[in-house]
């Protein structure tokens, strides 16, 4: 395996998240459905290598989605709340967040004995510091072109694959250059 210098690599390892996400309105597969969420950050990083501002913190989160035939949605707003509002990094904006996200996709039949489906779409997501909501270099906005399959074990647990790759779409603080993502998503226990 490569040596790795985890001094050079500040964003390796980050603050714990300790989260969840609960739908209190709609069925699964509803044209809407409504939730809530929350995560609340256990300072853990190197406050040095700036992937920490060595506080807690938390972001509670308004979370709709929905299908429609072959199209999905889903959205979000929410509060990113920080108890420092001193940048960690030099430059950044200072205090809580704005957090807005929007993601729209088409479904498309992947086979598979259960129905597995792939999801395409694109993904956009921004955030804005609220002591100076969406002013000059306040706010961000980046974009992301994803493929998502969803499927279902040989044991009938069911589980999803992303793939995604993107670019910051206005590049302000906390936008990136360009991003990928790869996720995979493993649940415990059959659906119906």
């Amino acid at each position: 395996p490569p040596n790795l210098d985890w001094g050079s690599q500040p964003d390796l390892l980050s603050d714990v998240r300790i989260g969840f996400d609960a739908r209190i309105l709609g069925e699964a597969a509803s044209p809407f459905r409504l939730g809530l969420g929350g995560q609340l950050f256990v300072s853990s990083g190197n406050t040095a290598e700036y992937d920490t501002d060595g506080n807690f913190h938390a972001i509670g989160r308004l979370l709709v989605a929905g299908d429609a035939g072959r199209f999905t949605y889903a959205g979000l707003t929410g509060l990113h709340v920080r108890s420092a509002n001193d940048p960690s990094t030099p430059g950044s904006p200072q205090g809580s967040e704005l957090l807005l996200g929007l993601a729209v996709g088409a479904k498309f039949a992947a086979g598979g004995p259960r129905g597995d489906v792939l999801v395409v779409g694109p993904e956009l997501s921004g955030a804005s510091a609220l002591r100076s909501l969406f002013g000059n270099d306040a706010a961000a906005l980046e974009g992301l072109l994803s493929c998502r399959l969803e499927g279902w074990t040989v044991d009938d647990r069911p589980f999803r694959v992303k793939l995604g790759v993107g670019a910051g779409l206005i590049p302000r603080f906390g936008a990136p250059d360009w991003r990928a993502v790869f996720a995979v998503e493993l649940f415990g226990h059959s659906v119906p």
